[in-house]
């Protein structure tokens, strides 16, 4: 008899916190959805505008770029993805008439980041900038585009002793619809390699150091 009161009033209990849930629920009180959406939140924000949504040939494609910190802390963000300090890597995803459109700008290969890449956030906080995507995707041709911000690293906002380096956060935006009308890509930068010339020394050389030397001296030059 004890068990069985016992577990009436274990349902009876569970029955209340239920209704009242649902209670609070309906006046506001307690919204679920919401709940569980701020408890999502837990880096930066990137929202994507412009102050206009049709550009002829002559016109720069110009859309500002802002990132929130949304959250109750600071926040360390790696600066290589944020346009902050110009852009050596594609930060958007730009696509015309539903087909990815080519990045132009510059792939640049980095060490691995120290602290001085970082920059912070404070709780509130936000940095905006200005990209004109035509100085970075092939708007050649005519036709609707849609744009928004797509960064993603493992590095993103950095790595606490023993945290698992193989997940991936993003940085990810609201997609504009714009409509371009083809203009001249702008000329690529190109680097002419130094072409060194000469003949191979050796000093105090073995035979198979030598050949690794000739070898790694042609691949240098084909590279």
């Amino acid at each position: 008899m004890q068990t069985g009161s016992h577990f009436s009033a274990v349902r009876k209990t569970l029955y209340g916190v239920m209704i009242l849930m649902v209670i609070l629920s309906a006046f506001g009180v307690w919204n679920l959805s919401n709940a569980s959406a701020l408890g999502s939140v837990t880096g930066a924000v990137v929202s994507l505008s412009t102050n206009r949504s049709s550009f002829g040939a002559g016109d720069k494609v110009n859309v500002r770029v802002s990132i929130k910190n949304p959250t109750n802390s600071s926040i360390r963000l790696l600066k290589w993805f944020t346009p902050a300090a110009g852009m050596d890597r594609s930060l958007f995803t730009v696509t015309r008439d539903g087909k990815p459109v080519a990045y132009l700008g510059m792939f640049v290969k980095r060490a691995a980041p120290t602290e001085a890449d970082y920059i912070t956030l404070a709780p509130g906080e936000s940095l905006s900038s200005d990209v004109d995507l035509a100085d970075y995707y092939d708007l050649s041709a005519s036709g609707s585009y849609e744009a928004a911000y797509n960064a993603a690293s493992a590095d993103l906002y950095g790595r606490a002793d023993g945290a698992d380096a193989r997940s991936t956060d993003f940085l990810t935006s609201n997609k504009l619809n714009l409509s371009i009308e083809g203009r001249a890509n702008r000329a690529l930068q190109t680097i002419s390699p130094e072409v060194v010339t000469g003949t191979n020394g050796f000093v105090g050389c073995s035979a198979s150091q030598q050949t690794d030397l000739i070898n790694a001296r042609n691949a240098a030059s084909t590279y």
